[in-house]
């Protein structure tokens, strides 16, 4: 298989002895990756005290996504519960009230060409008690 720029794409499996930084990856799950470059999970910590996501988010991905950047980028912790979360400033998914904030920062960390995958998490027994809805006790 070759690319517009003539470069062959190996898989994750089977990787050349020799493989330039810049060439794509088609991984064992079928996603092609643009480069062979990641920016990895971490916590952003921009989202606001409701955990929405907001212009500081948008911004961040915008400044990381560019031609030539990371291949992947995989997203800080997003929550999948309001109630809990694992430090100030997570943003949380759980419905679609923030649908057009979330598209923004989609279309921010896409607009390399590179692919964007987001980090779900909920932080269970972690749940700070500062920032969630829920007292816990550790017993």
């Amino acid at each position: 298989m070759t690319v517009a720029n003539e470069s062959t794409v190996s898989t994750a499996a089977t990787p050349p002895a020799h493989v330039p930084l810049t060439d794509p990856i088609e991984l064992p799950c079928g996603q092609l990756i643009p480069n062979r470059l990641a920016k990895t999970a971490l916590s952003e910590c921009l989202g606001d005290p409701a955990g929405a996501p907001g212009e500081r988010i948008v911004k961040l991905y915008e400044q990381w996504s560019h031609p030539g950047g990371c291949g992947l980028m995989i997203t800080g912790n997003v929550m999948i519960d309001r109630r809990h979360f694992g430090e100030p400033g997570n943003i949380a998914v759980e419905d679609d009230r923030d649908i057009a904030l979330l598209q923004r920062w989609v279309a921010a960390g896409k607009a390399g060409g590179n692919k964007l995958w987001m980090q779900l998490n909920h932080p269970g027994r972690q749940a700070s008690t500062v920032c969630s809805c829920t007292a816990h006790t550790v017993t």
